[in-house]
């Protein structure tokens, strides 16, 4: 009830935002303190654009049998599609039909051949036909992990490097961005993610103030993941850190920012930080 309240209330003395057109979430969202986020194994994050993760696959073969009764995942991905997919665009499918693979290797080799067909196409030449990157990037978001997180980075990053050269193919979008967010949250790496996921939220919104593409518009969404990787987090600054990010979505709305409005889960998401603090 006092959080409800708390989030209701006008928040005197948190700061007003005096342009509605181009104030910034980076100019809304107050800094962390330093001695804080030291302690959050700040050694394993990365600055946006500039990744060290390899193009490399990271994922191992696996050569376990499958039934085609099992053709849907369990995170309710069609795996026939995917190699129906490829064979379309191919001529025919790289899947080894002397070894069959389980539904969720299927997958994994699929994403490893994406991986390797971004890697090999130059920069500029990015066909979504062919490297589908929200397909791939929503698969690799689904694995829960460090690893499935850094893909999806990889991939967003690709993305902009696409817009940048003038490839009007392939144009980053918020949902390309939430979706990161989203894989940081469930990657399981606490308080390192959600201050990760944070920062993709701030690059995307200096895109979008620089750039001014609609498709790089804040959403609620993306507020809603970042609270929500912060509330997975276990840190001892989440919940609070999560009340603060919910204050000032309110306060983007009630300047004039119509699409960034707090909802229920986005409540629902603040309660449980606090729950599990």
């Amino acid at each position: 009830r006092l959080l409800l309240n708390q989030a209701s209330a006008s928040s005197d003395g948190v700061g007003t935002i005096s342009d509605k057109e181009n104030a910034s979430v980076s100019s809304v969202l107050p800094s962390h303190d330093s001695d804080t986020i030291s302690s959050m194994h700040s050694s394993s994050l990365l600055s946006f654009g500039t990744s060290s993760y390899t193009d490399k696959p990271i994922l191992p073969r696996a050569e376990a049998r499958w039934s085609k009764n099992d053709a849907v995942d369990e995170d309710g991905d069609d795996l026939d599609s995917l190699g129906s997919w490829e064979e379309g665009k191919n001529g025919a499918s790289n899947t080894n039909t002397t070894t069959p693979l389980s539904p969720k290797s299927k997958k994994h080799e699929w994403l490893l051949r994406m991986n390797r067909k971004l890697h090999e196409t130059p920069i500029g030449q990015m066909d979504p036909s062919v490297t589908p990157a929200t397909a791939v990037m929503n698969a690799w978001a689904k694995t829960k992990s460090y690893e499935g997180a850094s893909m999806v980075e990889m991939w967003l990053n690709r993305a902009e490097k696409e817009s940048d050269v003038g490839n009007k193919n392939v144009q980053p979008t918020a949902k390309m961005y939430t979706m990161a967010v989203d894989a940081w949250a469930k990657s399981g790496e606490g308080g390192a993610a959600a201050t990760r996921a944070e920062g993709i939220l701030q690059h995307m919104n200096r895109l979008f103030q620089s750039k001014k593409l609609e498709s790089l518009r804040p959403t609620t969404g993306i507020f809603n993941a970042v609270i929500n990787a912060w509330a997975r987090s276990r840190e001892s600054i989440a919940p609070m850190r999560a009340e603060q990010i919910l204050e000032w979505m309110e306060n983007l709305h009630k300047s004039g920012n119509l699409d960034i409005k707090p909802d229920k889960y986005t409540f629902n998401t603040v309660i449980h930080a606090w729950a599990k603090s």
